[in-house]
């Protein structure tokens, strides 16, 4: 497996993420493209993609970067077909973060599965609007030589683990990304996910606990660490992207490098 790390424990200036990066020692990286965070344009992607584009391979290469993997959210929100220009914009925005992909070489990116909606009162509604999202999206790179794997998500219709074994017994060719902060924070076993672990296409993590969705590396250690020993069991070989957020109430780099630290010292256990 390859360790990364992910551009989102900043906002608002992709020069800062990748020069901390590059910094901390990373030479591969995850880029964060979701709109909200400031970082790539994915409207622009959409909308004048060269420009946008270049921007980003620009950055890359100042820094003697290369990016691998991409984590990106797609809106309207993935519940919400109601407008068809709405759906129209979302699938632009797909295309776009597909055409940087192949641009940069990128074969496998996560996304935002989309909120659980529950002011909605209609959780079968929910449901089934989001798996229609989804089917839409996995068309759209139908034919690209790339994945975009939604991430297992707090908060979403998929955060615990029976509601996700029920989108891939529907969905069953759905490549996805698991996280285990997702389920911790929740007070899951990690150990009960372990099915889902196993078919999983890519990889995010970072310290977490129950209630807390990152905290420094040595919480739920022990549960980070059985991740990483049971990928090694299976061979995987895709990436593992230390993928830390902004605004954290404990020093977000130094996290990111022991955990870095950490992975290793459980890989060569």
């Amino acid at each position: 497996m390859r360790i990364i790390a992910s551009t989102a424990a900043w906002n608002d200036d992709l020069d800062l993420a990748l020069t901390r990066l590059k910094a901390l020692g990373f030479g591969e990286v995850d880029l964060l493209a979701i709109q909200s965070w400031g970082l790539i344009d994915v409207e622009a992607l959409a909308s004048d993609f060269e420009s946008e584009a270049a921007r980003i391979e620009r950055l890359l290469a100042k820094h003697g970067l290369r990016a691998v993997s991409l984590n990106s959210a797609f809106s309207p929100d993935l519940n919400d077909r109601s407008d068809p220009a709405g759906n129209a914009r979302r699938i632009a925005q797909v295309h776009g973060v597909a055409r940087l992909m192949e641009r940069l070489g990128i074969a496998i990116g996560a996304h935002y599965p989309g909120y659980i909606a529950d002011w909605k009162n209609d959780p079968e509604g929910v449901w089934s609007d989001t798996l229609a999202s989804l089917r839409d999206i996995q068309a759209a790179i139908a034919g690209r030589s790339l994945r975009l794997a939604p991430e297992i998500h707090f908060q979403t219709p998929f955060e615990n683990p029976d509601a996700a074994r029920r989108l891939f017994s529907e969905f069953p060719e759905l490549p996805y990304t698991y996280e285990p902060s997702h389920f911790i924070v929740r007070g899951i076993d990690v150990r009960t996910t372990a099915d889902l672990l196993a078919g999983a296409s890519h990889v995010h993590l970072r310290g977490c606990a129950k209630e807390r969705l990152q905290a420094p590396p040595d919480q739920s250690e022990d549960d980070l660490r059985w991740v990483i020993e049971s990928l090694r069991a299976r061979d995987y070989q895709g990436f593992v992207s230390i993928e830390y957020l902004p605004k954290a109430d404990f020093p977000v780099e130094d996290a990111i490098s022991r955990m870095h630290e950490k992975i290793f010292t459980w890989l060569e256990a």
